[in-house]
């Protein structure tokens, strides 16, 4: 019974420590008008700063995966909207950091920034977003992975309340975060 217990409270700490970040959103160039739109393509520009290709990649299938996700993004793959991005700052941090400080101040941070343009098939630009992912803390402090996470739900929930997509923004991951 004392194990059990032991376990119980382990486990109840670890799940609300588990990759535990934010993302925000700040919007350089508002939509001038509401358009909408069902069909949406996503580009990779070329980022100002370097990205380990394996996360680049993740970030890339991840955004792809929730924009066209009927459940949360809506789109459908096709000319429409374009969703074109870039890295414009972007922090591993120090994940052994992250679990020894447990996000006290900002120690082994990870961040990663992202410009947004959203324009139509032809080019005309309709916004400008920089979304951004934080992790300061985690199990075991966390994976610089999430920064990555949480920029995308900040690209689709923008993407979904100024161009159309499902009618619900998507929920966090975790419970509480």
């Amino acid at each position: 019974m004392q194990y059990a217990c032991r376990g119980l409270v382990f486990a109840s700490i670890a799940i609300l420590v588990v990759g535990c970040g934010t993302g925000r959103t700040l919007v350089m160039e508002p939509p001038a008008q509401q358009q909408s739109y069902a069909a949406a393509r996503v580009i990779e520009d070329r980022s100002t700063v370097p990205i380990p290709p394996e996360g680049l990649a993740k970030f890339h299938a991840a955004l792809q995966t929730k924009l066209f996700d009927p459940e949360k993004g809506g789109f459908t793959e096709g000319d429409g909207l374009v969703v074109r991005y870039r890295f414009i700052q972007y922090t591993k941090g120090n994940q052994a950091a992250r679990w020894f400080w447990g996000g006290i101040g900002n120690s082994g941070e990870a961040s990663a920034t992202v410009a947004v343009d959203f324009t139509d098939s032809a080019g005309v630009k309709l916004s400008n977003i920089q979304v951004e992912g934080r992790i300061g803390s985690g199990f075991f402090g966390g994976s610089a992975e999430e920064t990555l996470n949480k920029a995308t739900d900040e690209i689709v929930n923008f993407a979904v309340a100024n161009f159309g997509g499902s009618r619900a923004a998507i929920a966090p991951d975790e419970p509480g975060h």
